[in-house]
């Protein structure tokens, strides 16, 4: 599972800060100084700063906020959660804090809280379509199979280039025994992005389940056209015209 991209989401004065002898530090001294080690993916640097903010004023969110971006790109995830709570009990307008929250309740397989935080992120942007796909991912792993269905659904809806969606919802409809609408959902992602190889691939694997080596062939043969050395298309291919020449 990837994680999304390093936020920045604050304008910060990131002007060089010269603490002369005898002049104290303030919170926001610290804030700025965290947020250019921070900018610079110097975590650690950026953690030390935000703390002592943190220190000088215990309710500074954005100091909050940004050191719970630091722990959650270091995989500290017991400490984001932390500090993205506080940042919410403080300013729960600093909506990042329940995405980023949901997003450490999820690599933690903690997926009925990370749920309850992507429905406050969607509640606050319907149109969040990321939100969709993740919730819709936490239903799965809890077996709650037509939400997530309806999640991915919505996702497709709201971005239907977003590609993400599609795999685990053909999936979806394929442990149902329902295939026809499993190819249904990869033929719309290669409407969509036709040079996705593994789109096709992930067809023709459906189409071979049923017997269709045909069709299989020709999507294999079309991701293989887009993606030379995409070796398991290659090794499918010469497996369903063995089963092909058998029949």
């Amino acid at each position: 599972m990837k994680k999304m991209l390093l936020p920045i989401l604050l304008c910060a004065s990131l002007a060089g800060m010269v603490w002369g002898q005898g002049n104290s530090a303030t919170a926001k001294d610290y804030f700025d100084s965290g947020f250019n080690y921070y900018r610079n993916d110097d975590l650690n640097r950026a953690i030390a700063d935000f703390t002592n903010a943190v220190r000088i004023n215990p309710n500074y969110g954005e100091a909050l906020l940004y050191r719970g971006f630091c722990y959650y790109f270091s995989d500290d995830y017991t400490r984001a959660i932390a500090d993205f709570t506080s940042v919410i009990s403080i300013d729960p307008k600093l909506g990042e804090a329940y995405t980023y929250r949901g997003f450490s309740y999820y690599f933690t397989e903690d997926f009925t809280r990370a749920i309850a935080d992507f429905s406050q992120v969607i509640r606050n942007n319907p149109n969040n379509h990321q939100m969709y796909y993740y919730r819709g991912n936490s239903y799965c792993y809890l077996d709650d199979l037509n939400r997530a269905e309806a999640d991915f659904t919505q996702a497709i809806k709201l971005e239907p280039f977003f590609s993400s969606p599609y795999y685990p919802l053909s999936d979806l409809y394929a442990s149902r025994g329902e295939l026809d609408k499993a190819i249904a959902t990869m033929t719309q992602l290669i409407h969509e992005q036709s040079d996705n190889e593994f789109a096709y691939y992930k067809r023709a694997v459906i189409h071979y389940y049923m017997d269709n080596y045909a069709r299989a062939i020709a999507d294999l043969e079309a991701a293989l056209r887009i993606e030379p050395e995409f070796d398991y298309a290659r090794e499918l291919l010469e497996e369903v015209r063995q089963a092909q020449g058998k029949k």
